[in-house]
């Protein structure tokens, strides 16, 4: 951000030479609340507190697209892995962009297992892009399958929590407020391993019969 508060603005500045590339002028009124390069740094999101999300070019400082779909405050953005989605933390929920075409995806991604809104404080993508963790204002970190919008984990969590992390291979993920906790998202993986943890063994030939589970299929090993 610019340090001249009379002129809102944000400057994007090589941090080798220390040079201004370009400038992005901030509507009167507005202030910006947070920003985000994507994975390969060539692309530059923005985001106020009226809603105006846009994405701009770092290389020639031109305006790529701007993303609509809700008029509420955004806190925090977030990119896919592969730079293809943009996800929105808002008072709402989660909203999700393609980012090439600017399609609104998925939106209001912000419904706990009660049914209640719930504000998406800090989104994060799972490594692979599948998953998508969002914190909230109530005492819950809410996990979503990406593939089919489904709602895949609801986790106890500090009322406070803002720190999102997951491990490299996303098997863990880290979060916290007063307090850190460390989930295994093992079960993420392995559709089986809630059952055997469960049940505290592998499956009989019986159940794997009953389930359709290849016998040779190395399962909650």
């Amino acid at each position: 951000m610019s340090p001249d508060w009379s002129e809102p603005k944000v400057e994007v500045t090589d941090a080798t030479t220390g040079t201004v590339q370009f400038t992005v002028d901030i509507a009167e009124g507005a202030t910006v609340h947070t920003m985000t390069f994507d994975p390969t740094g060539k692309v530059l999101a923005i985001a106020d507190n009226a809603g105006l999300i846009q994405t701009w070019d770092t290389g020639t400082g031109r305006m790529l697209r701007e993303f609509s779909g809700h008029h509420l405050s955004v806190w925090s953005l977030a990119f896919s892995p592969d730079g293809g989605r943009l996800a929105a933390g808002t008072a709402a929920g989660l909203s999700l962009w393609d980012v090439a075409t600017g399609a609104h995806i998925q939106y209001r991604l912000g419904i706990d297992s009660w049914g209640a809104d719930i504000g998406a404080v800090q989104p994060i993508f799972s490594p692979d892009g599948r998953h998508i963790a969002m914190s909230t204002f109530g005492p819950r970190v809410l996990l979503w399958d990406l593939e089919t919008g489904a709602l895949a984990a609801e986790l106890a969590a500090d009322s406070g929590t803002g720190a999102l992390a997951f491990s490299p291979d996303g098997r863990t993920l880290a979060f916290g407020g007063q307090d850190l906790i460390l989930t295994d998202l093992g079960f993420l993986h392995d559709p089986y391993a809630t059952v055997c943890d469960g049940a505290g063994r592998t499956l009989t030939a019986d159940e794997r019969r009953t389930y359709g589970i290849d016998p040779g299929l190395k399962v909650c090993t």
